[in-house]
């Protein structure tokens, strides 16, 4: 037999160059070429392979190609500048409102407290221990403040019932709107403006969380006012009517700027009217 040469012992899958077409006679020698054990490798330029191979490298190609995701820290890394016309905004409307707090209190602390500083010393503590909070804050990722926004949520709730319970709400001009305990050093607790900050935190995360679905009619209206309606009905029951109207404005103002579709709306004041 010659060198390179060897005899064909079963019949290829299927025909390729090197191979008979039909059956070989035995003894017949062909060309040695790929068994079905080995087969051949494709060159560079070749094309990919079909069937499940294919989807796997295709799929493989797509994770690798697809952007990761975002991951949260608690702490920015580079948290960057502060904002020079945000903090004097921010200033301007602290001091403002702290001239007026003293020009409304002083004759009432010096008449029935002897001391015209009795109202206006604890917010003035109050309004620096915010300033360091607030900068303290800054450096916080607001990413990280999503997955607290239901926990926050309950927490209004359960401050909001329990400010309606006899012994643990304190009542001042006919409204039961702080949590005092009697006997117990703490300052008192007004939990609307939790209720506050639970609201612009749910919402914000219910925008992000359905941001496909701006004009989905129940993801960016229905579901933001059921999940309002809880809160709005223990303030009245307080009764606090300027928050109640400040957190139907806060909701308004957020699924407006959010991008929801404007026509709900203007279907909204349509019918209102």
């Amino acid at each position: 037999m010659p060198p390179g040469l060897i005899p064909c012992r079963r019949r290829p899958a299927a025909p390729s160059p090197g191979y008979t077409d039909g059956p070989s006679p035995a003894g017949s020698p062909v060309r040695a070429g790929p068994s079905r054990e080995e087969p051949a490798r494709a060159g560079p330029g070749a094309p990919r392979p079909a069937g499940r191979a294919g989807q796997a490298g295709r799929a493989r190609t797509y994770r690798a190609a697809r952007p990761l995701r975002r991951r949260s820290r608690f702490l920015y890394k580079n948290p960057g500048g502060v904002q020079a016309p945000f903090l004097a905004n921010l200033l301007i409307l602290l001091v403002f409102g702290l001239i007026m707090l003293f020009s409304a209190s002083y004759a009432t602390g010096y008449y029935y407290d002897g001391d015209s500083y009795e109202y206006i010393r604890p917010q003035f503590l109050y309004a620096l221990l915010g300033l360091g909070v607030m900068w303290m804050v800054s450096y916080l990722d607001y990413h990280w403040l999503r997955q607290w926004a239901y926990p926050f949520y309950t927490l209004a709730l359960v401050l909001l019932v329990l400010v309606l319970i006899p012994g643990l709400g304190k009542t001042v001009n006919g409204c039961t709107r702080w949590i005092k305990i009697e006997g117990v050093p703490m300052p008192s607790i007004q939990p609307s403006e939790v209720a506050k900050f639970a609201i612009i935190l749910l919402t914000a995360h219910l925008l992000t969380s359905h941001s496909k679905r701006l004009k989905n009619f129940f993801y960016v209206i229905v579901l933001p006012i059921a999940l309002l309606l809880p809160i709005e009905l223990l303030l009245h029951m307080e009764p606090h009517n300027s928050a109640i109207i400040l957190m139907a404005g806060i909701l308004f103002i957020m699924l407006w700027a959010g991008g929801v579709a404007k026509r709900w709306f203007f279907m909204g004041a349509g019918a209102g009217s």
